[in-house]
């Protein structure tokens, strides 16, 4: 484990090291063919082309999971490290945040492609550490079939009391409350700032009807009751993959729209400039 770790880090930094090294190279090489009255936009063109094209593959790779083509982590470690250097070499290429014509939409695109990047990033590391503190595991694939068995056995334990005990107690709030809870996902906002909304709630309208039980009654109301907590871990364990998800739904799209913007741009270029 530790060398593992101790592994991960030494890669980090040489690759670190390395785009510290080939940004410097291409800055100079930038600067210098300026000084020559040369075109080191055309260079730092396709250099930016071919970093684009080496990112998007990172999204395949992960569709591609049961390929032997190098552990996931490192697969981040680069996309990452590139996406930093892929900022560089469009600031020496651009030479300006705002240009005009549908440089502007590239630009754009461009901005949404690293926004939403750097708040992934950020969301990957936030949100993966919160959803190992949840106390149940739930699949996000299978979430939807766990939130029917929840249900399910949440209504067989209405008919069951009904039937056994003759009380309209525990049926009732099933109908009037709980019904609308276990229906689907609830309280995101509470999943996501883990706040006790979702506690409280179940508090209350429990608290407010157990006066009313009698004898078999409240063995039944537990059973509903841990079943009703055991779905706020569903709930949190839904916003929070979902969130990671959503992002992607920019990100994604957003680098294929401009990598084909760029492909259009370096043939408008090779065409009418060179």
């Amino acid at each position: 484990m530790i060398r593992g770790n101790a592994l991960r880090f030494a890669f980090r930094v040489g690759f670190g090291m390395f785009l510290v090294g080939s940004c410097a190279a291409v800055a100079w090489y930038d600067y210098s063919q300026a000084l020559v009255l040369g075109h080191p936009e055309i260079e730092t063109g396709w250099l930016l082309l071919a970093s684009i094209v080496f990112l998007a593959l990172y999204n395949i790779r992960k569709k591609l999971s049961m390929l032997p083509l190098g552990r996931s982590s490192y697969w981040l470690v680069v996309h990452v490290v590139v996406g930093i250097g892929v900022i560089i070499v469009y600031a020496l290429h651009a030479r300006t945040l705002w240009p005009s014509g549908y440089e502007l939409l590239l630009a754009l695109l461009f901005y949404a492609v690293v926004l939403s990047g750097i708040a992934g990033y950020i969301l990957q590391r936030v949100l993966s550490t919160a959803l190992t503190k949840i106390q149940n595991e739930f699949i996000w694939e299978r979430i939807p079939g766990d939130l029917y068995e929840l249900r399910r056995q949440a209504e067989e334990i209405i008919m069951e009391c009904a039937e056994k005990t003759g009380s309209e107690v525990l049926p009732r709030l099933y109908r009037e409350n709980l019904h609308w809870y276990f229906r689907k996902p609830r309280f995101a906002i509470s999943s996501l700032f883990v706040a006790n909304t979702a506690n409280f709630w179940l508090r209350h309208h429990i608290d407010s009807v157990s006066i009313y039980l009698q004898g078999e009654e409240h063995d039944y109301c537990s059973r509903l009751q841990a079943l009703a907590y055991l779905k706020i871990d569903l709930d949190r364990s839904y916003t929070l993959q979902r969130l990671l998800k959503v992002w992607l739904l920019v990100h994604v799209p957003a680098t294929y729209a401009f990598l084909v913007l760029v492909i259009w741009h370096v043939i408008l270029v090779h065409v009418y400039l060179v």
